[in-house]
């Protein structure tokens, strides 16, 4: 659809569902939406993650993506920081030892 006008909803229709009809605006309309709705702060040693969201599955729901999402960041970024201090090991063991 996409194009100006009225367009039939169920009744109960969801942001995503009326997002969906602006052809090529949900992405970046939900994002924005989110990024009003989400917070995410650090204190001490502690990542906080919080929303303002009117349902409490919902919320339950995107504080779980959140959080899951940024574990597994943590958990590639530790690995690619363990895999270049690897590399670095390598290169001055095998430089120590008459190698390149």
């Amino acid at each position: 659809m996409g194009k100006p006008g009225a367009y039939p909803l169920e009744a109960g229709a969801g942001l995503g569902q009326v997002l969906a009809l602006g052809d090529g605006l949900t992405d970046f309309a939900a994002r924005a939406h989110l990024e009003k709705k989400l917070s995410v702060t650090t204190q001490e040693n502690n990542v906080i993650i919080s929303t303002d969201w009117y349902d409490p599955k919902v919320k339950y729901e995107l504080v779980t993506l959140v959080q899951k999402n940024f574990l597994e960041e943590w958990q590639v970024q530790r690995q690619l920081k363990i895999e270049v201090l690897g590399l670095i090991i390598v290169r001055r063991n095998g430089r120590g030892k008459g190698g390149p």
